[in-house]
């Protein structure tokens, strides 16, 4: 698994290609990097080994990196956001709904584990003050934290596309 400095690393080296305007230089150093990262933001052994046969499909790879993590961190961020908000309004079960969304979409392993969090302290009936949710009964601890998904889109290529902004 990548480090957040390898993230960081691919942020610079994205950066120093625009500056120079040259293809991106596929150096050990450079596909090492985008082998270490590229597995976090979801993207597969063998995608990345096509990608890394030429400097403008690895250029596209640091793409898709970069873009799935920002993409990821904006969605938990609102929806974490709205979580909150209708917790403290009392509508647990929208907030739950929240985090459910991002599940339901999320492929990013590092934000799929940052959304399921407060499902499972949910779960556990964390009291109020030491977790996100209210205390809850025993009865709603038995159910999957998101076995309703009434209202959510099922298909992961709706969520892909760019017009859609699921949190809008």
């Amino acid at each position: 698994m990548a480090e957040g400095a390898d993230l960081d690393d691919v942020w610079v080296l994205c950066r120093g290609v625009l500056e120079k305007g040259a293809p991106l230089d596929l150096t050990n150093e450079t596909c090492a990097l985008l082998r270490r990262t590229a597995p976090t933001a979801a993207i597969s052994e063998v995608e990345t080994e096509e990608a890394l046969k030429n400097p403008e499909s690895a250029e596209a790879l640091m793409g898709t990196i970069l873009s799935r993590f920002r993409e990821s961190k904006r969605r938990f961020l609102d929806s974490m956001f709205r979580m909150t908000s209708l917790r403290d309004a009392g509508d647990i079960e929208g907030a739950r709904q929240q985090m459910c969304g991002v599940l339901a979409v999320e492929i990013v392993p590092q934000y799929r584990r940052m959304a399921e969090e407060p499902l499972s302290q949910r779960e556990r009936g964390h009291p109020r003050g030491s977790g996100p949710w209210p205390g809850t009964s025993a009865q709603s601890r038995e159910k999957s934290p998101c076995a309703s998904t009434e209202g959510l889109p099922s298909s992961p290529q709706y969520f892909q596309s760019p017009a859609f902004s699921p949190w809008a």
